[in-house]
């Protein structure tokens, strides 16, 4: 376990260093240096929001549903899905 930490910090260490000493390239030469840029789909964001609402509301009703049913035993339970 205490190899693969060390091998593991090892390559993130080289890794930084190369990344480090491109920028520094750049930025000795002049030339600009720019921040990968992320896109940002608001509609996609919306679709999964409400998706995830939608599966944590038939979570929680299946839990209601299975306390409302409890007399001791587990008939007529149903299952949760996990989350």
């Amino acid at each position: 376990m205490e190899t693969i930490l060390i091998v593991a910090v090892s390559a993130l260490n080289i890794a930084c260093f190369l990344v480090g000493s491109t920028v520094g390239m750049k930025i000795s030469r002049g030339e600009p240096v720019e921040a990968p840029k992320r896109t940002f789909d608001k509609e996609r964001m919306e679709r999964e929001s409400k998706q995830a609402l939608q599966e944590e509301q038939n979570r929680m009703d299946i839990i209601l549903h299975n306390v409302e049913v409890y007399n001791g035993t587990a008939q007529g339970q149903q299952d949760v899905p996990r989350g």
